[in-house]
């Protein structure tokens, strides 16, 4: 029982200061005490105010749901905001903090936009010139690894295609039968000096450029084979080595020791080397052997042939 014109006064007063503050919650609990409210004074005068709650009501009602903010990770979900905002607006029955409120709202939600768009445009920018990038570094690796596989230098034709990632699919296709060949090769290069170390044999040994023979093989480092030059030890790289030296030298090593998956996988690295090493025509007539022996071998060999001619 409010006593007069006074007190509803009184009470629509603190009801619009919290209500300008933001504290929605208090606003509604005093908006719905003077709709309920009864007095001896002037009832037209609280008939206003009942109708002017019923306003406030409403409004609270319809921005109470956007009242918790706005997060859209997208221009899309930014638009649909905007577009609850502006439609609340539209049916907003009071003025000042309401309209007030959903234009910051509006202002809040356009910044997100362009947030987002700058966002999205940065990203665009950086995965183009990602993209640009990885075709430059991509196209650097190639030209290093086929420098290197001229030179038969294949640990290092490995380690050019290894830090990057091709880009067309022939190009993949391309730098994992490259990547398979020379494997081996190295791989054949390890099994070389392991079987070799702190073994001596007379035994021709030629250099690739053909100009120098040395007859005495004083045995293998993981750097290449040891060889007599007078009376001094001289280590000649692998890739300084005559292939035809290195098919000769696997004649001699022994390999009746080796599974014969052992001596299979030693047969296909010596494969790769002859075909790395120009000799294709040996390089094939030895995967046309061991395709019998082993269908697996068979199909990835294939796989490569198509992949690098």
């Amino acid at each position: 029982q409010l006593n007069d014109d006074l007190d509803i006064m009184i009470l629509f007063a603190s009801a619009l200061k919290e209500w300008d503050q933001g504290r929605w919650q208090n606003a509604e609990i005093l908006f719905l005490t003077l709709k309920q409210a009864k007095t001896d004074s002037d009832q037209a005068g609280l008939e206003y105010y009942k109708q002017m709650s019923d306003a406030y009501l409403a409004d609270l009602k319809l921005l109470s749901p956007l009242k918790e903010g706005f997060d859209p990770k997208t221009v899309e979900q930014a638009k649909e905001d905007l577009v609850d905002v502006l439609s609340a607006r539209n049916n907003l029955k009071t003025k000042g903090r309401a309209p007030f409120n959903t234009l910051q709202w509006q202002r809040q939600i356009n910044a997100k936009i362009k947030h987002i768009e700058a966002k999205q445009q940065r990203a665009i920018l950086e995965s183009k010139e990602q993209r640009e990038n990885a075709v430059k570094y991509w196209a650097m690796a190639k030209s290093n690894a086929l420098r290197a596989l001229k030179q038969h230098d294949f640990e290092r034709v490995v380690k050019e295609l290894k830090k990057v990632k091709a880009i067309s699919e022939d190009d993949k296709a391309w730098r994992s039968s490259i990547l398979y060949l020379t494997e081996n090769a190295v791989a054949l290069y390890k099994s070389t000096s392991v079987a070799l170390e702190g073994k001596s044999a007379d035994f021709v040994v030629k250099r690739l450029d053909g100009m120098v023979e040395y007859e005495k093989l004083l045995g293998a480092k993981p750097e290449g084979l040891l060889v007599g030059v007078e009376d001094r030890e001289k280590l000649l790289a692998w890739r300084d080595l005559s292939p035809y030296t290195m098919i000769d030298l696997h004649k001699k090593i022994s390999i009746v020791q080796l599974s014969e998956d052992e001596k299979n996988q030693r047969r296909e690295q010596l494969i790769a080397y002859t075909w790395l090493t120009g000799l294709e025509a040996k390089a094939r007539s030895g995967a046309e052997s061991l395709a019998d022996a082993s269908p697996t071998f068979s199909k990835r060999w294939k796989a490569c042939m198509e992949a690098v001619n």
